[in-house]
């Protein structure tokens, strides 16, 4: 009588696991937010087995542990920053706060020029892993004031900002990923044969729109359909 065949689901299992926490790991190493919260889970289980050895007085109880579930796990190794990862806000509300905080001057600029051709080879010597196209907003009244290489979500990218003669702000931001990472909610809108994703979060309007695998993102607390006007102006298919 012939030998059942063995199913490996043991070692299926631990391979799952060693892939998921390759990938999880990689997320950490460009993820602060994700980075922080699991610095403060190791220290907390540094504490618990200091206190069941014995080295540390009990004067409190100790709090439960928290291990990596298998799902947030997944979650953290697909990099959807749409979601919300250790309470990092999503995406409309991660651009929200960037523009606020370059208005507030708390986010300044690497580089401060109105010469497009010189802040797109300034993202490119900057390490921004992808072609940045800064396009020219003049005959609306824009002028670009500078930019930053910057991180969102963890990823990095390219973050410029546009001034007009009233003194009222453009902050632009270009990053590898796709649309399908933006959260439910959003107004749709299509021109030009290209899809827009308008939020609004407070006085801050954001609009999305992908340019092959790069997403664009608008943000201005100008009058909303303002800013939707100066997307469409903006996006190439």
């Amino acid at each position: 009588m012939p030998t059942p065949p063995r199913h490996y689901q043991e070692e299926l299992d631990a391979l799952l696991d060693d892939a998921t926490r390759a990938a999880v790991e990689a997320h950490l190493s460009e993820c602060e937010e994700c980075r922080r919260a699991f610095d403060a889970l190791r220290l907390q289980e540094k504490i618990l087995r200091s206190l069941r050895a014995g080295t540390i007085a009990a004067v409190v109880p100790a709090p439960p542990r928290r291990a990596w579930s298998r799902p947030l796990a997944l979650a953290l190794a697909a990099g959807l920053a749409g979601m919300h990862f250790f309470g990092q806000p999503a995406l409309p509300a991660l651009v929200a706060k960037d523009f606020r905080a370059y208005r507030a001057q708390h986010l300044p600029l690497d580089l401060a020029t109105a010469d497009v051709k010189e802040l797109e080879q300034f993202f490119t010597a900057g390490g921004v892993p992808f072609a940045t196209r800064v396009f020219d907003l003049g005959m609306m009244d824009y002028r670009l004031v500078g930019g930053r290489v910057h991180r969102l979500a963890g990823q990095p990218g390219a973050l410029f900002v546009y001034r007009n003669s009233a003194g009222e702000e453009l902050v632009c931001q270009m990053f590898a990923g796709r649309v399908a990472q933006l959260p439910a909610g959003a107004e749709r809108r299509t021109n030009k044969g290209i899809e827009f994703f308008i939020y609004k979060k407070d006085t801050t309007t954001a609009i999305f729109w992908q340019e092959g695998a790069v997403v664009c993102v608008l943000a201005s607390d100008i009058a909303p359909e303002n800013v939707v006007q100066l997307a469409y102006a903006k996006a190439m298919p």
